[in-house]
């Protein structure tokens, strides 16, 4: 195992966008706060419609509200803000979203940890939370499929992270690089990716490159925004590699896979005995073995209480009624 950066401590905001009336959304946001760093993190949940007074009166996040470090906003006031106008399930809105530098001027702290209904932080993790605050962006990192065929992206990146699900992002940078349209960027990208660094895939796979050129008449954004963590990846690490980041980061653009596994779990984990503990899962359930799951929840009990929360059957209605 690497040592963990020495990076100090600093301010976060804690955010959740969830428009769904979701029964554990009160359990999911407990768990995260009890995990942080109280006394210099707040958490704000973006919600949907009528949900409001149900969240502050809800037992599990009463200890929240009382430390006066909770903020409830409507979602459909901060997409009114920035112009969009639907929440239906596709994931466009979100991904135009994260893609408006108005959303990351929401914030002020210079962390911004973006979990979802489907994440878990553990007590105890082997690295806490702020070894991590020094890159642009950490989340779990993308394990090779069962084909031992690793995501197409994969053989042009530094790092193959991450998962977007449970991510700490740097909001000075994403605010910069946000400020401009990702056709902006469209000749970093091109140059960055043109350089391969390594293989894909043990078939040699094509890479990003290659999906680059085979899409040619569209633009960088349309080609991967339908996965904002990947295109996030790229394009800071495209940027980084172009001595063009905007922001100082003492730990680089993206961490690599082995540090960024410290700090999510999704699709690696390992079974052996000296496993480590993560700062936080995103649904390893889904994914994960069940041996590598058993030894996770072993080191992590929120994420077996998360698993069982997401079992509808076991939980009762997965939505609150409205």
């Amino acid at each position: 195992m690497p040592p963990a950066p020495a990076y100090a401590a600093v301010a976060g905001d804690a955010v959740i966008v969830e428009p769904r009336p979701l029964r554990r959304l009160p359990v999911v946001a407990r768990n995260v706060w009890d995990q942080l760093p109280q006394d210099a993190w707040t958490m704000h949940i973006l919600h949907g419609q009528h949900v409001q007074s149900r969240l502050r009166h809800a037992e599990e996040v009463r200890p929240v509200v009382a430390s006066g470090r909770l903020r409830l906003l409507p979602l459909a006031r901060l997409l009114d803000s920035i112009g969009i106008v639907s929440t239906s399930s596709s994931r466009k809105w979100y991904n135009a979203m994260l893609l408006d530098s108005a959303f990351w001027r929401s914030f002020r702290a210079p962390l911004l940890l973006l979990f979802e209904a489907d994440t878990a932080l553990c007590p105890s993790p082997r690295w806490p939370l702020h070894a991590f605050a020094g890159f642009g962006y950490v989340g779990a990192p993308w394990a090779p499929y069962s084909d031992n065929r690793f995501p197409h992206w994969c053989r042009n990146l530094g790092s193959c992270v991450g998962n977007s699900g449970l991510s700490l992002w740097s909001r000075p940078t994403m605010e910069n690089v946000t400020a401009r349209p990702p056709s902006a960027y469209e000749a970093i990208v091109a140059e960055y990716l043109s350089v391969p660094k390594g293989v894909a895939t043990k078939r040699g796979v094509g890479s990003v490159r290659a999906l680059y050129e085979r899409r040619a008449n569209l633009s960088f954004s349309d080609k991967l925004i339908d996965h904002i963590d990947v295109w996030a990846s790229v394009l800071l690490q495209s940027l980084e590699h172009a001595g063009a980041l905007p922001v100082a980061l003492p730990g680089g653009a993206v961490p690599p896979s082995t540090v960024a596994a410290r700090f999510s779990v999704e699709t690696l984990y390992t079974t052996k005995a000296d496993a480590w503990v993560p700062v936080g899962v995103h649904k390893p359930h889904a994914y994960l073995p069940s041996a590598h799951v058993q030894r996770l929840y072993e080191r992590c009990k929120p994420a077996q209480e998360l698993a069982w929360w997401m079992n509808e059957s076991l939980s009762g209605p997965l939505l609150w009624e409205l």
